[in-house]
């Protein structure tokens, strides 16, 4: 895997994510849903799912956003997002805050696939499931630390 040796590379982002659009390292610190997103959701024969350890401080000099709940703040941020980062899901100040941010941390959402329709408002995953996305190069160089935060991985082989 290309990830292991080369790092992160955050313009394999896919667009409108709930954090991104196209330039973002989705994790998650549930496995049972990283494992039925690599499989069920990515439609590929062969996926894996990467374990990795977190260095402590290593968020002390980016900026950020965590969402604990899914409250309306994290509503706009996804909304945001999921609409190719336009400014009218959350306004122009909380828009150009979005675009500025290193990473974000809150739950995931599960209806992302009918986010272009109008009114659309995200509903989180019950229960809720937290997601982390890097959004910043340096950082995703710092969290992959040239594969020693790497803890495990674990390959899946379709039959």
């Amino acid at each position: 895997m290309k990830i292991i040796k080369d790092g992160i590379d955050l313009g394999k982002g896919k667009a409108g994510g709930d954090f991104s659009d196209g330039d973002g390292f989705y994790t998650t610190s549930n496995f049972a849903f990283a494992k039925d997103w690599s499989k069920k959701l990515m439609r590929k024969p062969n996926t894996a799912v990467i374990i990795f350890k977190k260095p402590s401080n290593l968020f002390s000099n980016y900026e950020g956003e965590e969402f604990p709940t899914a409250d309306k703040n994290w509503e706009r941020a996804v909304r945001y997002f999921r609409n190719g980062k336009d400014a009218s899901e959350c306004g122009r100040k909380a828009g150009n805050k979005f675009k500025r941010l290193d990473y974000v941390f809150g739950p995931i959402s599960k209806d992302g696939s009918v986010a272009k329709q109008p009114n659309w408002t995200p509903r989180p995953r019950d229960p809720l499931k937290f997601e982390l996305c890097l959004r910043n190069s340096l950082l995703a160089d710092e969290f992959h630390n040239q594969g020693e935060n790497i803890e495990r991985v674990i390959f899946f082989h379709s039959k």
